[in-house]
């Protein structure tokens, strides 16, 4: 689309000591606010997504500015919970609208900001029909595979449950699991490597969202 850009900032803004941070940021916002001037841009709508944008709010005469939490942050693992949480805290004293994607999210927003608004996660339904009805051929890294496949298709990394998965495959000898997408096997490389020993457990690597 001849009005679709993407900004690839030729710096990263350093979070370190003072005062080198506040030169980084300051450089770092300059070449953006460079950029949207050369676009014609006048009054953005700022679309955040993590607790640690707050900064940028009130820096580009935005017309509006949105905070949309698809997670709750501050559970991550290895986060620093309550830094995220007063960081978020900040951040939504200043946007005037929060979108979130759960109820769960709703009612925890809710009680920070009086504009919270919940659009959940969607799915393409058409694409999904589409290949139920599909006189399409498996795929053949899976046509040969035991059945009943148990299929997953996503991130593999710690936050699944792979014990979980684990148990399952032990439990079903005679089923197949199939995991399909990229692998992220830090602080759980253990568990990847029990799964990848079980003999009715396949990783199929990254697919392409049609053939998903």
């Amino acid at each position: 689309q001849e009005n679709l850009f993407l900004y690839n900032s030729p710096l990263t803004p350093v979070i370190g000591r003072k005062p080198f941070n506040k030169w980084s940021r300051a450089i770092w916002r300059g070449k953006l606010k460079s950029t949207l001037g050369k676009l014609n841009f006048k009054r953005p709508i700022i679309w955040l997504s993590s607790p640690t944008m707050g900064r940028l709010i009130d820096q580009f005469d935005e017309k509006i500015s949105i905070y949309h939490v698809v997670d709750e942050y501050s559970e991550y693992r290895g986060a620093n919970k309550a830094y995220i949480l007063e960081l978020e805290k900040q951040l939504l004293k200043k946007v005037d609208l929060v979108i979130v994607v759960s109820e769960k999210l709703l009612k925890a927003k809710s009680k920070l900001h009086p504009n919270v608004h919940m659009i959940p996660n969607g799915v393409d339904y058409d694409a999904y029909d589409a290949a139920i009805n599909s006189s399409k051929k498996i795929p053949e890294d899976m046509q040969n595979l035991r059945r009943p496949i148990l299929g997953y298709s996503g991130l593999i990394s710690y936050r699944l449950d792979l014990d979980l998965i684990k148990m399952t495959a032990l439990n079903f000898p005679n089923s197949t699991i199939a995991l399909l997408g990229a692998v992220d096997n830090k602080g759980c490389e253990k568990q990847i490597e029990q799964l990848q020993e079980l003999p009715n457990v396949y990783f199929l690597g990254v697919k392409p969202i049609a053939q998903v």
